[in-house]
């Protein structure tokens, strides 16, 4: 619905949509994405952390068309910051 085209597009409509969340999302291309404070970590263990990030594998398929987020390190699991990369598969348009 909301025609996002580019590795751009997504990032910035994903970057607002995590801010209401009370998450800090920073999104590169080609997909790096690094979230520098999440409101969760300070609740979430990082068995949960995992689970959650179902949601958020979800929200990147709908933005993207199909595309993954796939997390490399997490703030729960000690790390300063998450880290992750933003797979597209296609244009989305």
């Amino acid at each position: 619905a909301l025609r996002l085209g580019t590795p751009g597009e997504i990032m910035a409509a994903s970057k607002i949509l995590y801010a209401a969340l009370g998450i800090d999302f920073e999104g590169r291309e080609p997909g790096e994405v690094t979230i520098s404070r999440c409101y969760f970590s300070r609740f979430y263990t990082a068995g949960i952390c995992r689970l959650m990030s179902s949601a958020d594998a979800g929200v990147a398929a709908g933005l993207s068309g199909g595309g993954r987020l796939a997390f490399s390190q997490r703030i729960t699991q000690g790390a300063d910051v998450c880290l992750a990369r933003l797979e597209i598969k296609e244009p989305v348009r």
